[in-house]
């Protein structure tokens, strides 16, 4: 049977799941995310730190971060055990679509442009395990 829970007022822009089904994450025009408890079927937390509509999310596939994509120029970095954005980049035009892998994360925006930004290394997972401290982004365009 299927589950339908009420979170927003409007338009809900898109929708993502952890790779271990533990929670769903949906955003808003309204520019707020909302993290899914999928076991008691509840909101865990709303966030609201974009300016604009939040257009696209992904999630890590470790499960551990959520990137958002916004109107607002923003790609925010979410940490999914604390709920707190722990890192935004500022770009050039709204960003429209976002996911994230590994090492890195895909981004585009409204101008054409197809964004790469690494990880840093510290946060970069490889089947479970960490590695050592470093920071770097690269941008490509179109």
């Amino acid at each position: 049977m299927p589950i339908t829970m009420k979170g927003y007022a409007g338009r809900v822009t898109a929708c993502t799941v952890t790779s271990d089904g533990r929670y769903a994450i949906s955003v808003s025009e309204d520019s707020a995310l909302k993290v899914w408890d999928m076991s008691g079927e509840r909101v865990l937390a709303s966030l609201h730190d974009h300016r604009d509509e939040v257009t696209a999310c992904a999630v890590t596939p470790d499960g551990r971060r959520l990137v958002s994509a916004s109107k607002d120029r923003t790609l925010k970095i979410w940490d999914l055990a604390t709920f707190a954005c722990v890192l935004t980049h500022h770009g050039d035009a709204p960003f429209t679509a976002v996911v994230a892998c590994d090492t890195f994360v895909v981004a585009g925006d409204t101008f054409g442009n197809v964004w790469f930004l690494e990880w840093p290394l510290s946060w970069r997972s490889y089947h479970g395990r960490q590695t050592a401290p470093a920071t770097g982004s690269t941008r490509e365009s179109g």
